[in-house]
């Protein structure tokens, strides 16, 4: 699934169920999936093969939804977050703390109630062009993979993808933003 996959998606599911559903942010992904104590996993702070498919739990492919859930869950109730399938996010991908005036989210800043990406306030100048010139074209994705390790599986795991990429280890989930 590609991006532009999940983003035809995301306005499909909106126009049938009238229900406006996006992609989540990457800040919106980590806090759904780490909590508000920074959780090394969504379940918790230590490594548990038996709560997440990944390539320590052998399998050769994605697993059922919900196959991980509860144990696996995050603090809000996220199932499969760790693992099962990489997951894009409407951010570019920039470096790490997350700063939202270094410009990743200024293709996003959307304000149009129908959008499909999240409504951002307008972060003004963007404080680094050459560095929002080499993101362009780098979409985040997060929570690894079934091909992944645990390091891969961490709340904390990042990793980005060209728009265009197709993989059988890579998806995404919708978030609900009510108006």
């Amino acid at each position: 699934m590609s991006y532009h996959d999940a983003l035809a998606f995301c306005r499909w599911a909106r126009e049938v169920t009238g229900v406006p559903v996006r992609l989540p942010s990457e800040p919106e992904w980590e806090k759904a999936m780490r909590g508000t104590d920074a959780r090394l996993y969504p379940w918790g702070g230590q490594w548990d093969p038996a709560r997440c498919n990944n390539r320590e739990a052998r399998s050769k492919g994605t697993a059922p939804v919900d196959r991980y859930s509860p144990q696996g869950d995050s603090p809000y109730g996220v199932a499969d977050a760790a693992g099962n399938a990489q997951e894009w996010c409407s951010s570019l991908f920039g470096p790490y703390p997350y700063d939202p005036a270094d410009g990743r989210e200024v293709l996003v800043n959307d304000l149009n109630p129908d959008s499909v990406l999240p409504r951002q306030h307008d972060v003004g100048a963007i404080s680094n062009p050459e560095r929002f010139e080499a993101n362009l074209g780098k979409q985040t994705l997060r929570g690894g993979s079934w091909r992944g390790d645990r390091n891969e599986a961490r709340c904390a795991y990042r990793s980005w993808a060209a728009p265009m990429h197709r993989g059988d280890d890579t998806g995404f989930r919708c978030c609900y933003e009510p108006r």
